[in-house]
């Protein structure tokens, strides 16, 4: 009787150590499926070039931002970063032809 109970319990602990791992890994898939679709939400954005959009956050939620197209209301909507500060301080980034 008491190898019966030795062995349900190495089963339960067994068990709750695989529920435990299932329910990280159900996360992980739902944390990297929200990644790819936003990731693919880049198309949304046919009009801006790739090398433009950046990622930032607004109200904690990732957006993509167009560097040459965004507005300055836009930019004080969003989440405060080193980027967004140096965009509000008004540093143009933007290419110009005298540039060069």
């Amino acid at each position: 009787m008491l190898g019966y109970n030795i062995h349900q319990l190495m089963t339960t602990r067994d068990n709750d150590k695989l529920r435990d791992e299932n329910t990280e890994l159900k996360q992980q898939i739902e944390s990297l499926e929200k990644e790819i679709y936003f990731l693919k939400s880049i198309s949304e954005h046919y009009s801006s070039l790739v090398s433009n959009m950046h990622v930032k956050t607004k109200n904690g939620e990732k957006v993509w931002i167009d560097r040459q197209t965004v507005t300055k209301k836009e930019l004080l909507e969003l989440d405060k970063d080193e980027d967004v500060v140096v965009w509000l301080k008004g540093i143009d980034v933007k290419f110009k032809d005298n540039d060069w």
